[in-house]
């Protein structure tokens, strides 16, 4: 992050603080008013806690997401709407034009710009000019730190990315199993029904009451029932043997289909695991790094300590454990079972 802003006069300066990304002129932002009215952030958790969260909403509306800095018109309209409920684009235009901000911030929002807006702030004079309170050594640190961050977040997202890849296998393996199941009940339904007619018919033919007459007639009926010739004659699916024969081809189909799908989510799961085990050990890599930038930048940088502090938090989301390990045992339990 930059110390100082490139520029001849305070405009040119907003301009290239603009030109950060919402990261850093979150940061910037924070670190000016850290201990300075009216925002006096360092003693407002509620107001640090809004100032990230506009710096994400914008982040999550940029094409260019982390790497952006300002919103086209279209965007920046969608992100008042969301974010400032009383400000709208017409308003946030005539302040604009009131507090002399660049022409372009009728046009494209930096998060800069937003904030002046939205705070009130009319002149940017102290923001632009303010001193970014780090020394040497707690700029080390916080380089350090933000490398490890910025590492995490990637290693984080990938695992989140590979989590979401592989609970869309196992999705894909669940429907395959349905359709398994779904086939061979039809199957026992289908035989379930021939197994009664055919032990209806036999009870008739073995019960020695019943005429001469009846009995023959139940014998070619159970004939008619074993070969499916009448069944075929009237369209009758459910003694049908060529349905059945069908059906049990489809069946065979459907459980190589599962077996590949539980290969395929198998895998995945286990590029799952492999991607949030590289996360957690860059997750406890930062955590003691951060522990010790916090005890060693007391009065120094203290809105970036915090803003990073908040990051971690966020990255900590993507690191539950128990939807990873409970995707591995599900499918390694499918997998066994299966013996493929």
């Amino acid at each position: 992050m930059v110390a100082i802003l490139d520029g001849d006069d305070d405009a040119k300066k907003l301009e290239d603080l603009c030109t950060l990304k919402y990261e850093h002129q979150a940061k910037w932002f924070i670190n000016a008013y850290w201990n300075v009215a009216p925002l006096n952030l360092g003693k407002n958790k509620d107001e640090l806690e809004k100032i990230y969260t506009f710096a994400q909403n914008m982040m999550e509306m940029d094409e260019d997401k982390r790497d952006g800095c300002d919103l086209e018109q279209f965007k920046a309209h969608q992100f008042l709407e969301k974010n400032d409920k009383a400000l709208t684009w017409v308003k946030f235009g005539q302040v604009v034009k009131e507090y002399k901000l660049p022409s372009d911030a009728a046009k494209r929002v930096a998060l800069t710009e937003f904030l002046l807006v939205h705070y009130k702030i009319k002149g940017y004079k102290y923001l632009v000019n303010a001193v970014q309170n780090v020394n040497d050594e707690v700029q080390k640190r916080l380089d350090e730190m933000k490398a490890k961050m910025d590492d995490l977040q990637d290693k984080a997202e990938a695992a989140a990315a590979a989590k979401k890849e592989a609970d869309e296998a196992h999705d894909e393996q669940k429907k395959a199993h349905a359709e398994v199941r779904r086939i061979l009940d039809e199957i026992k339904k289908h035989q379930s029904g021939l197994e009664a007619a055919a032990a209806k018919l036999q009870a008739i033919i073995d019960d020695d009451s019943m005429s001469q007459v009846k009995r023959m007639k139940a014998k070619h009926e159970l004939m008619d029932l074993k070969n499916g010739s009448r069944a075929k004659r009237k369209g009758l699916k459910d003694k049908d043997p060529d349905w059945l024969r069908t059906a049990k081809i489809k069946q065979k189909a459907a459980v190589r289909r599962e077996k590949a799908a539980t290969k395929v989510a198998a895998t995945a799961a286990g590029i799952a695991a492999e991607a949030k085990y590289a996360a957690d050990s860059a997750l406890e890599d930062v955590q003691q790094a951060f522990a010790d930038l916090q005890k060693n930048s007391k009065g120094s940088g203290e809105g970036t300590v915090w803003w990073m502090g908040r990051q971690l938090q966020d990255m900590k989301k993507y690191m539950s454990g128990k939807a990873f390990r409970a995707l591995q045992r599900k499918t390694e339990k499918k997998m066994a079972k299966m013996k493929v």
